[in-house]
């Protein structure tokens, strides 16, 4: 394939019109289909990728997985051409920046942001749950923003999906994720599939959107120590409105133990909405009433007050004359 730039034809079927991101195994593009004029997004391996039979083999599944999951936060795949000589995505176009972006740009986001996309994660997480996908590398930089700011999940190149497990080879299943983001026992052990690493990855994504920064930085050995012992800043150090309940829900969805963890991403959902729930009526300002219960009307009221006040101001008059 030949080097990918704005103004290129691919396939004789889409103008690419810039690159959207661009990582270690491929890049995105943002392209216009030449007969419809529709936007879309292409996702095309580095060309050393396209010839080697693995990566080859992990794209193919990236794409059936893909191409199967219809839900409103995972960005749409459409049907894989498997005739065609180099492989290469066709994904709706979604004109927003990265989570990532966001989380670097605003330092940290908002209570109030950070919920909503928590709360918008913990459907995505619990659909795949139901159709038996493990994403594996869920973190900022595969999550799009739209201007409603509803999310969108991307990038599967990494999946399991326990339906096709027949067709995976055996080189994919070792794969493991970022390890920033990757659960404690998913490091030691690339090959295992439990959906609890999901559910780790998100509690890092809450982290690092309620604080702005990573819990864990360092070598693998490192990272896996700091996880083990839980050797890192609690988010309330890092923001101080995030609150005891808030912070309750993070540490539990970042449990080393996959037993102490969160077992359903949904009851994490329950949590925070609630969490945030008693945040509200905490801070909610003291409501006073100047009417009484029994319901005076406030015409006597002001006469009352009136009164008061005239009778003040014969008492100042009355001392000055005297």
């Amino acid at each position: 394939m030949q080097k990918i730039k704005p103004g290129y034809i691919l396939d004789n079927k889409y103008e690419i019109k810039e690159i959207i991101a661009k990582g270690a195994m491929g890049a995105v593009y943002k392209a216009e289909v030449k007969q419809t004029k529709e936007i879309v997004a292409l996702k095309v391996p580095l060309p050393e990728f396209d010839r080697d039979l693995s990566s080859l083999q992990r794209f193919r599944q990236s794409e059936k997985i893909q191409f199967i999951l219809a839900h409103p936060n995972i960005v749409k795949a459409f049907k894989p051409q498997h005739e065609k000589s180099s492989p290469y995505l066709v994904m709706e176009y979604i004109n927003g920046p990265s989570l990532e972006y966001l989380i670097n740009h605003n330092r940290r986001l908002s209570l109030e942001d950070a919920t909503n996309y928590t709360i918008q994660m913990c459907g995505v997480i619990d659909y795949l749950q139901q159709n038996k996908v493990i994403h594996h590398d869920i973190k900022p930089s595969n999550i799009v923003v739209n201007s409603q700011k509803q999310l969108k999940l991307t990038d599967f190149g990494i999946a399991f999906c326990q339906s096709m497990e027949a067709e995976i080879w055996a080189s994919l299943v070792s794969i493991g994720g970022t390890l920033a983001y990757m659960a404690p026992e998913k490091i030691r052990d690339h090959a295992l599939n439990d959906y609890r690493s999901d559910i780790y990855s998100l509690g890092v994504l809450m982290y690092h959107m309620f604080t702005g920064k990573l819990p864990f930085n360092g070598s693998t050995e490192e990272v896996i120590g700091a996880q083990i012992t839980q050797n890192f800043l609690s988010p309330s150090v890092l923001n101080p409105q995030i609150t005891p309940t808030i912070e309750r829900v993070i540490l539990k969805a970042m449990e080393p133990n996959p037993n102490e963890r969160y077992q359903h991403v949904m009851i994490i959902k329950e949590d925070l909405e609630r969490a945030i729930s008693m945040s509200a009526r905490k801070s909610k300002p003291l409501k006073i009433t100047l009417i009484p219960e029994r319901g005076i009307p406030i015409w006597i009221l002001y006469v009352i007050l009136g009164a008061v006040i005239l009778a003040a101001t014969s008492m100042i008059i009355y001392v000055n004359l005297h």
